[in-house]
């Protein structure tokens, strides 16, 4: 149902107004109506893209340009799944298989993870090609996830 039709309906009953088509009120209630809804697709619009599982356009490229890894040749479907495991997973890197799996999630190269022990150091390397941006996301996600007593050493290819 419209904004025009549920106005008009809730209107009719109450008997004060004359709702003919073709009427100024009537002709009032369908420009309102038709802003109305306009407003709603709107705010519809939003809410879809507000969060992660419904996502379809601008919400899933926002989320994307904040992390700094853009996937844009991927599907919707790949998309959002990275953005879910990175805003799920984000705290969770606490062994070398969820470290790994966060890392794939933030760039489109495959990498490998070697942890050493006393001192404790991280060995991070792609195994593909990476962009200047991908590499910049790739140190932000290890800043937030990495533990403060470990060193990072990360080798790009």
């Amino acid at each position: 149902m419209t904004a025009y039709q549920s106005m008009k309906q809730k209107l009719q009953p109450l008997g004060l107004y004359r709702l003919d088509s073709g009427d100024a009120l009537d002709l009032e209630l369908t420009v309102y109506g038709e802003e109305l809804d306009r407003l709603y697709d709107a705010l519809d619009e939003l809410l879809r893209e507000a969060f992660i599982e419904t996502a379809e356009s601008y919400g899933l490229e926002n989320r994307e340009r904040f992390i700094g890894a853009v996937h844009d040749g991927e599907t919707v479907a790949k998309r959002r799944e990275r953005q879910l495991t990175l805003s799920r997973d984000v705290e969770g890197a606490r062994n070398e298989a969820s470290l790994l799996r966060l890392l794939e999630c933030a760039v489109s190269s495959r990498c490998e993870v070697d942890v050493t022990y006393r001192p404790t150091t991280i060995y991070i390397t792609t195994l593909d090609p990476t962009t200047e941006a991908e590499r910049k996301s790739l140190e932000r996600l290890m800043d937030k996830v990495l533990p403060v007593h470990a060193d990072r050493i990360m080798t790009y290819r």
